[in-house]
């Protein structure tokens, strides 16, 4: 059952079935292919495309769900997966290195995105048990990148205990927990 957060007109929900590609890549054929072969989608499951046309880019994602009662479900036109949220995002963090965590506790899943000055370096999903899982594949995206974690400001979503966010800070130039 995916989470949807409503903002302005739009709903984000929680999906971890999303990739980013070329603009070029704007045939329906050539995205349906991409994400066959990425992720296990049934052939008459929905793929729909969100601009990001500051990173020449496309977010393609999945719009089919189940829904609260295990029903098939399409998310609406405008709606969005939480990833697309973070991106844009980090479009109005001042940092030159950037990142976004969203800790989802309940599906064991953390999203991750990163920039370094105006340049998108990562937007992913990982499942994650626990913070500690979700402390490591931040450091281990950051480390691959190149990225220098204590000249890095994170912003975390999601519920992180005290405890947690200290270890968090620890690591991090700068880590504020939001809502």
């Amino acid at each position: 059952m995916p989470f949807f957060e409503f903002t302005m007109a739009n709903y984000y929900f929680r999906s971890t079935k999303f990739t980013i590609v070329p603009e070029e890549i704007n045939s329906p054929e050539q995205q349906k292919k991409i994400m066959q072969e990425q992720f296990a989608t049934a052939p008459d499951e929905i793929i729909r495309c969100a601009e990001l046309p500051e990173h020449h880019a496309l977010l393609l994602f999945s719009a089919n769900y189940a829904d609260e009662n295990g029903n098939p479900a399409i998310i609406g036109e405008g709606d969005r997966p939480i990833i697309y949220r973070h991106i844009k995002r980090l479009e109005e963090i001042s940092e030159y290195n950037k990142a976004i965590l969203d800790f989802d506790r309940i599906n064991k899943t953390s999203y991750i995105t990163i920039n370094q000055g105006d340049k998108l370096m990562m937007a992913n999903s990982f499942h994650t048990s626990d913070s500690a899982s979700t402390l490591y594949f931040l450091l281990e995206a950051l480390r691959q990148k190149q990225i220098n974690p204590r000249q890095t400001a994170l912003e975390i979503y999601g519920t992180l205990y005290k405890s947690e966010l200290a270890l968090f800070k620890s690591y991090l130039k700068k880590a504020d927990a939001r809502l």
